[in-house]
């Protein structure tokens, strides 16, 4: 992983010890909550500004020479290297919704994989996707989700790459809170 993607992961294990009783507020109301996810990032880069620079929220461009725009939820440029990143952001809750429908990580496999595709086409970057999963499931059932998505990816990616086996994801699941085993991390990159 990136030396500054993993220097982000654990400042976003940091920044959230402390907010257990927040996963537990938004499990029980079955609440999605990705753009608290993104307010809460917005303090975690502020931190770590001395390492990047041009740090835009919701950044949109017309990219690759494309004459549609695109909007990508993070951007930013690494000082020393010079390199730019883009993010997505996911915040995806697992479990009940509020009509008592089950919902897995491959539920939002549409969500996911439209994310990844766009990520996919904006070759000049560093590109990942962060998405914040509560109240969360186990490293078993996120890995087997993953690899359904991943197959289905496979599929619709076809079109758009020259190389096949040049889109893989990168996955890192962590415990994002110690009050609570309700929330973890799933980062995934595009190479």
């Amino acid at each position: 992983m990136e030396n500054i993607i993993g220097k982000l992961v654990e400042e976003i294990k940091e920044h959230f010890k402390s907010k257990g009783k927040y996963f537990k507020i938004f499990s029980e109301q079955r609440t999605r909550i990705e753009d608290w996810f993104r307010g809460e990032l917005l303090f975690i880069f502020d931190k770590l500004k001395q390492e990047i620079d041009k740090f835009k929220c919701e950044y949109s461009e017309c990219f690759d020479g494309d004459d549609r725009w695109k909007s990508v939820d993070l951007f930013f440029e690494q000082n020393k290297t010079k390199e730019k990143y883009l993010i997505e952001l996911k915040a995806l809750l697992i479990g009940k919704d509020r009509k008592d429908n089950k919902r897995t990580l491959g539920f939002y496999k549409t969500g996911i994989s439209n994310d990844l595709i766009k990520l996919e086409k904006l070759k000049d970057y560093k590109r990942y996707m962060l998405a914040f999963v509560y109240p969360g499931c186990t490293e078993e059932d996120i890995k087997k989700d993953i690899e359904k998505i991943i197959k289905n990816l496979k599929s619709k990616l076809k079109p758009y790459l020259k190389d096949k086996e040049k889109f893989y994801l990168y996955e890192e699941i962590g415990n994002i809170s110690e009050e609570t085993e309700k929330a973890s991390l799933l980062v995934l990159e595009i190479k």
